[in-house]
């Protein structure tokens, strides 16, 4: 029995110790994050120079229309590559339809929620289950790899001009209020070139 109370203190302990050591951690990281900026905390990371050359792909929705991003110039384009058996591509979704909806009856923005695979039964099911309605599309040429260089999900977003003004590799939750400010600032700005 004695034994037994001695493994119980010895654990709790231990236990003691870790909670100390993890909270320690916790607030270093708290006094990290604090340092960084607010939009790097809040919106996707923002990317590029000014200089940076735009790149374009091709796409195609469900019913056969081209689209071509080279073609958009003058609108901010929302681009998002993702994959029906990515868990975490899944898992955003709802986040990138909440930013749909706000943006959905925007003239100035354009949202290419691409399906990299081409599995467009794959993408009815997944969209049927989640009650999702975003705008699918499908690639028809090589992805740009400034936009996506491997892993996914990943979400582009062009400014006016087709030039990046944020890039996010991982999940993100773009159902936030900094995101939709950032998205509006984009569609507000005027120096179009």
């Amino acid at each position: 029995m004695r034994v037994h109370k001695n493994r119980l203190a010895g654990l709790f302990v231990i236990m003691v110790l870790l909670l100390t050591a993890c909270n320690n951690n916790a607030d270093k990281n708290k006094e990290t994050a604090n340092e960084t900026t607010p939009e790097a905390t809040t919106t996707p990371s923002t990317a590029p120079t000014q200089n940076e050359v735009s790149v374009s792909a091709t796409f195609k929705d469900e019913q056969g229309t081209i689209v071509n991003t080279a073609d958009l110039k003058g609108k901010v384009v929302f681009i998002n590559f993702w994959a029906t058996w990515c868990p975490p591509c899944r898992k955003e979704m709802p986040s990138i339809q909440t930013l749909y909806n706000k943006f959905k009856d925007n003239t100035n923005i354009i949202f290419l929620i691409v399906e990299i695979e081409n599995d467009v039964e794959g993408t009815k099911r997944f969209l049927a289950e989640g009650d999702l309605q975003l705008p699918i599309v499908y690639p028809q040429d090589d992805i740009p790899k400034e936009w996506l260089g491997g892993a996914i999900p990943t979400t582009v977003i062009l400014d006016k001009n087709g030039v990046i003004a944020a890039k996010q590799e991982g999940m993100y939750d773009f159902g936030t209020p900094a995101v939709e400010d950032f998205i509006q600032e984009l569609i507000d700005d005027s120096t179009t070139e």
